[in-house]
């Protein structure tokens, strides 16, 4: 059984990260939203993972580019790029530093939901730094997303 959620703050993010037992074999960077109440559940089925999220404002970090709001409120703000910077620039780097996570591409994977699972999908077209990503319920009606697909296919198969 994984050890306990480990809370700490990076780039003035809260964090959240569950490790593994033994060293890990891969990492999951979840994308979604209370993440760490879920962390517990996933680990149960693949023990060999460690497990890391961050607090977000999904209508900011999970958007490619500015779009109008869908229903009352604020418009998306189109802040993905800076997010997948913090990612890749800053997280990963201390996830392996700090963990000893395995951030070779075969090795890591973007995980998400709703908003999340469109950062995902996203993401895989801008990097390769994840060899692996899950859009489960992906927000893929965001304006002119299934379009930028056609244009600008993943990296990687």
């Amino acid at each position: 059984m994984p050890k306990n959620p480990i809370v700490f703050t990076l780039d003035g993010r809260r964090c959240t990260c569950l490790l593994p037992e033994e060293k890990p074999k891969r990492l999951y960077v979840l994308c979604g939203w209370e993440m760490e109440k879920l962390m517990m559940l996933l680990a149960e089925d693949a023990p060999e993972v460690l497990f890391f999220s961050t607090e977000i404002d999904g209508g900011r970090d999970f958007t490619p580019w500015e779009a109008e709001p869908i229903w009352p409120g604020e418009p998306f703000s189109g802040g993905g790029e800076a997010y997948l910077k913090f990612l890749t620039d800053t997280a990963l780097p201390y996830l392996e530093e700090r963990f000893g996570a395995p951030t070779e591409p075969e090795n890591c994977a973007l995980l998400g939901y709703s908003l999340g699972g469109l950062f995902a999908l996203w993401t895989l077209t801008k990097t390769e730094k994840f060899g692996a990503g899950a859009s489960l319920s992906g927000s893929l009606w965001y304006p002119q997303f299934l379009k930028y697909l056609e244009n600008c296919p993943p990296k990687k198969d």
